[in-house]
């Protein structure tokens, strides 16, 4: 789940409740939308007002990329 003011992410279990923070925040990004690419352990995540896409570990939460729309 995405967090549209703080721009963090957190994973839980539907199954266990359980869940953590992957993402910690990141003041001035919007995380509006998410999905993963599990060959590549990967999520992916739309920016929202920022017409950004990040890119982060799926694993780790690590930021591996980001892109911006230039059009």
């Amino acid at each position: 789940m995405g967090s549209i003011p703080l721009g963090a992410v957190y994973r839980g279990s539907y199954r266990t409740g359980e869940g953590a923070v992957l993402v910690p925040p990141h003041p001035g990004r919007n995380h509006t939308g998410l999905t993963v690419d599990t060959r590549f352990d990967r999520l992916f995540v739309a920016g929202g007002d920022t017409k950004a896409l990040y890119v982060y570990d799926s694993q780790t939460g690590a930021s591996t990329g980001r892109t911006t729309r230039t059009t």
